[in-house]
This record gives structure tokens, C-alpha cells and sequence, in this order.
């Protein structure tokens, strides 16, 4: 039990699990006190059992912040690592740690181009265990756009130092794959923009794939409503994916999937839009909804394959079908299985048998042995919901 003196002063709290599931860390960020140092307590249990293994208090370089940013994970035999962001006027400044569980702790400030600010942070671990923190980062702040201009690396080493610790900018190439010649010709401001990290998987040769994805999200109050109504967009642009090296963390290979997505609703979820991916083999499957196929048109939205083929979306598709659904496999090297395909294989079949109109949901799948189970959600504000197992 951890008490403050008022509600403002409360502290918050973290956890993680291990990636074999034996481990859950918490890291609790102690009551702030004006004038004081940041604390924190960290505390490994043991799973199933919830057997507390140990629990550290540590007090910090800086300041203690009411609204302090951090992350935790937590290794298959009990080590933490922390990711920490606190406002040091008149900068941010950033830090890893690492905590052996045994009475060592090790601090690592991470330092950038002038001006520059942490944007997307990702810690996990690698097939042999080490902890990798992957992040982008930018040199114009701003909290109206999202100008991306380089990528962090970071790689934990057993005995908590680190391996290696880099900012690097984007691959040229790609760079002007998704912003231009132009832009990437001035590398001191080529940049990408809207994309956000969505996840850093490890294939089984070790490479480390970086799955970024392009987003803008919007909402706006709906005149004359009452009470107030808002109605809220989401558009999703390009899929990037790229592999590194998990040592030097070097760009190895960049593929993109070009596609787009624009989901709106008054509700303030998103069922419809961006995409489900699934690692099997080193293999990269991503299933993403054409929603620009179910919007009404005269003539029905249609489109033509390289190969002169034309389809009639609501033709081609189950009638089940409400957003089209297709598949893209990016091969270990990098090549897409499909480039000979418009929007990569459409799934013409995938709502088959289904009673009403359904639209795979991209916010709920998993891994089942390797395989792949997914979820499409009905139409029309009803509430029901189809499963489905995709073996690949």
C-alpha cells in the first residue's frame, strides 16, 4: 500500500509481463512531493503463484513530476528495464534503466540532435532474451502534426549495460518512397510524417521487424446536437515495415503497403480500420478492410488487376462482406508475395455463412499455435461477433 496526502499527489503505476508469461513486473511511481527527487518502487512476482521474488525502491536523477511519462518491461528470469521521460526545464530529458533484482541498478541518459523529443517507444525482448528499445523521434515538436525524422536503437546487454545505443536517420530510399524525392533529397529535414509505431516483432533468425502504420485521427462537435454530440474520423494511410539488425540496429530491408482506410462514426471506437498481422515462418501476413470499396457509387466501386481482371466489389465478395478484406505476405527478404495484385489477395470468402453484414475487426486477434484467429463485427450498431481461425 502506497498512501499519498491528497489525490493530487498520487503517484501511478505500471505492469509487464514476461514474454513466457512466468514474470509480472510493477513499477509504482511513489507520491509526488514539491521539491523532493523522483522515487519509484519496482516489484517482481512470480507466476501462477503471484509469489512476490522482490521488491526495490529507487530514488532518481531529476525532479519528481506529477505527470511523469515511463514504461516497464520485465524479462523471462526477472530483470526490469524502464523507459522514463520527465520535463527538466528547459528540455526533456530521457533515461534507461535496468534492475538485476539483486542490488544492481543502471541508468542510461539518452541523448539526440538538438531539439530533439522522443515520439513512439517500444521495449521488448528478443528471441535469446535481451531487452530492445526501439523509438522515433523528432526535431520539430509539434501537437498538430507528426513529423518523424529518425529512429532510436537501443539494446540491453546481461549485465544491464548497454550493447548499443544510436540515433540514426531514415533510409534516403525510403523516405522518398513515402515523402518525396524532394524531401529526401534535404537530409537535414527529411522526415516521415503521421506514422506511429504499431508493434516491433522478432523473427526466429533474430531480425527484428518494425511495423509502422500512417494515422490521422479528428473529431468535431455536431452542430445543434443536445447534449453535445461529436462525430470522430480516423484515416489510415501507408503500412511500413522495417527489418533490422538486431545488434547494430541497421536497416536490413524497408517494404510498404500502400493502402487506404477512413472509418467515421459517433461512437469514438474504430472496429474497421487499420490492420491484423501475424509472424509465422519469418513471414509477415497482413489483413487490412478496402474501405474505399463500400462507399455507394454509380457505377459500384469496382477496380482492375495488373493482369486486366475487373471486379464488382459487391459482386466479387461474399454478400456477408461490408469492408473488402485482402491479404499482403511480405517475404522473409523483404519482396511482397503479391505485388501482382492491386490491393494485395482479397479474401473473397472470409464472411461466408455469416446472417448479417459483418467487417473483420482489426482491434481484437491472436495467436493460437502458431495460427492465426481473427474477429469480424456486425453492422449496424448491432452487437454480435463472428470468429474465425485462418490457418497459415
Amino acid at each position: 500500500m502506497i498512501k499519498a496526502e491528497k489525490m493530487g499527489n498520487r503517484g501511478t503505476y505500471r505492469w509487464s509481463f514476461s514474454s513466457n508469461g512466468s514474470k509480472l513486473m510493477v513499477l509504482s511511481e511513489l507520491p509526488f512531493v514539491k521539491g523532493t527527487m523522483e522515487k519509484l518502487r519496482l516489484t517482481c512476482y512470480g507466476l501462477p503463484q503471484v509469489e512476490k521474488l522482490w521488491a526495490h525502491e529507487q530514488e532518481l536523477e531529476f525532479e519528481a513530476d506529477r505527470g511523469a511519462a515511463q514504461q516497464v518491461a520485465v524479462d523471462d528470469v526477472g530483470r526490469a528495464y524502464l523507459y522514463k521521460k520527465s520535463w527538466q526545464k528547459p528540455l526533456w530529458v530521457y533515461r534507461l534503466y535496468g534492475y538485476d533484482g539483486k542490488g544492481s541498478w543502471k541508468s542510461h541518459p539518452v541523448t539526440g540532435p538538438e531539439g530533439m523529443e522522443l515520439e513512439d517507444v517500444h521495449l521488448g525482448f528478443d528471441p535469446a532474451n535481451a531487452c530492445v528499445v526501439y523509438a522515433t523521434y523528432t526535431t520539430k515538436p509539434s501537437a498538430y502534426s507528426k513529423e518523424l525524422h529518425g529512429s532510436y536503437f537501443a539494446r540491453f546487454g546481461y549485465g544491464l549495460d548497454l550493447e548499443t545505443s544510436r540515433m540514426q536517420p531514415w533510409p534516403a530510399d525510403m523516405v522518398a518512397h513515402f515523402s518525396g524525392e524532394r524531401n529526401a533529397a534535404n537530409t537535414d529535414k527529411a522526415r516521415l510524417d503521421d506514422f506511429g509505431i504499431k508493434d516491433v516483432l522478432h523473427r526466429s533468425d533474430g531480425r527484428i521487424l518494425v511495423l509502422m502504420e500512417q494515422v490521422r485521427t479528428e473529431n468535431k462537435a455536431i452542430a445543434g446536437s443536445s447534449p453535445m454530440q461529436f462525430s470522430y474520423s480516423w484515416n489510415y494511410g501507408d503500412l511500413l515495415v522495417l527489418c533490422l539488425d538486431p545488434r547494430t540496429g541497421d536497416p536490413v530491408w524497408w517494404q510498404g503497403i500502400d493502402k487506404r482506410q477512413e472509418v467515421r462514426n459517433t461512437t469514438g471506437v474504430d472496429e474497421y480500420g487499420s490492420v491484423v498481422y501475424h509472424l509465422r515462418n519469418d513471414r509477415l501476413y497482413v489483413l487490412w478492410n478496402n474501405t474505399e470499396l463500400s462507399v455507394p457509387s454509380i457505377p459500384p466501386a469496382n477496380w482492375e488487376e495488373p493482369d486486366g481482371t475487373r471486379y464488382v466489389k459487391h459482386k466479387a465478395f461474399d454478400p456477408a462482406t461490408m469492408h473488402g478484406t485482402f491479404l499482403h505476405v511480405i517475404e522473409p527478404d523483404g519482396k511482397l508475395a503479391y505485388i501482382d495484385r492491386k490491393y494485395g489477395l482479397p479474401l473473397f470468402n472470409l464472411h461466408q455463412g455469416a446472417v448479417f453484414e459483418m467487417s473483420l475487426s482489426p482491434q481484437f486477434f491472436f495467436n493460437l499455435h502458431g495460427d492465426l484467429v481473427i474477429m469480424a463485427t456486425m453492422h449496424n450498431g448491432g452487437k454480435r461477433y463472428r470468429f474465425g481461425f485462418i490457418g497459415l
